[in-house]
């Protein structure tokens, strides 16, 4: 086993655990739980976005966390106690290439939880959601597009396979959390080694109801910013990507510094059923492929494609 030594070169720091996705599929719920557990240090922020350099949503630029090295990293569980667990969960680390090799690197002992939700649900969820905030096209043209990779889970959840044994990766369903969700946190809490019995205050709690409504300063703020992204000056900041990662960098705080999400929640239409078949299409055989790699039945999300998948399979 590694040994974990801190800047002053006593061993203390090692995090226990990362939660690594995916995002839509009650990730922040959970994180919550997670969070309120006694014997739980969970990172001060749900997500570090330490060890990903690709961020989650395809259309924006970033500059990574990781060349701040593990003392900046460190800071984010100041508030822990002595026999705690530590761990995080940021769902870009499910996408990031160079996530799974880092976590293993600095944290070999590490237990990962995986959550996925049905694709093709997935899919539009996060579409309602990342259209409030990029400028996105018509939902047909993202079909093909690299918004549609995040639901081809199989090709990430083998990364993280390959560099930890199938025994510390916890893969769970969204659906568990819908028809069970103390039977699943205790599943959760089972693998982490800590209290199964205990029942967190956000149990029973809705974290990030869907299509909640924005605020008129947010949907102003995000309105400007894809302006002028599509102006001439927009395209030249390409040329240097130290200013542009500057601007990013002040464009989040600005973000988080708003009001961005009222009260009120708004009610979004339901996905077109010609969306939805053409999602069943596109997603039925990374089902089958998803089953091979991970062990685990996805009938449940077979059964309610349909025929109509089955047939636009082909074998």
């Amino acid at each position: 086993m590694m040994n974990y030594y801190n800047m002053h070169g006593t061993e203390s720091f090692k995090i226990d655990f990362f939660g690594v996705g995916a995002p839509k599929a009650g990730t922040t719920w959970l994180a919550r739980c997670l969070a309120e557990h006694p014997q739980i240090c969970f990172s001060a922020e749900k997500e570090t976005n330490f060890f990903n350099d690709r961020h989650l949503y395809y259309v924006r630029k970033w500059s990574s966390n990781y060349p701040r090295g593990m003392s900046w990293y460190e800071n984010f569980y100041a508030h822990f106690k002595p026999g705690q667990k530590r761990g995080e969960f940021s769902v870009a680390y499910l996408y990031d290439n160079k996530a799974p090799y880092r976590i293993k690197k600095n944290f070999p002992d590490a237990r990962i939880i995986i959550v996925l939700r049905n694709p093709v649900d997935f899919f539009y969820s996060h579409y309602v959601h990342a259209r409030y905030i990029f400028d996105l096209p018509p939902l047909k043209e993202l079909l093909a597009s690299k918004f549609a990779d995040y639901g081809f889970y199989s090709r990430y959840v083998e990364k993280y396979l390959r560099f930890f044994p199938r025994g510390s990766v916890l893969i769970t369903l969204y659906d568990d959390i819908e028809k069970d969700p103390g039977g699943f946190l205790k599943k959760i809490y089972g693998f982490l080694q800590v209290d199964e019995n205990f029942i967190p205050p956000s149990l029973h709690k809705t974290v990030n109801p869907s299509a909640p409504k924005m605020t008129g300063e947010a949907r102003f703020f995000y309105a400007i910013r894809n302006k002028l992204l599509k102006t001439g000056i927009g395209k030249k900041m390409n040329r240097f990507p130290r200013l542009k990662a500057s601007l990013s960098g002040i464009e989040i705080r600005i973000a988080k510094s708003l009001p961005s999400l009222s009260r009120r929640k708004k009610r979004y239409e339901d996905m077109p059923a010609d969306i939805r078949a053409k999602l069943n299409e596109i997603y039925y055989p990374e089902i089958l492929r998803l089953e091979k790699i991970t062990g685990i039945d996805f009938g449940a999300w077979k059964e309610k494609m349909g025929g109509q998948a089955r047939d636009g399979a082909g074998g």
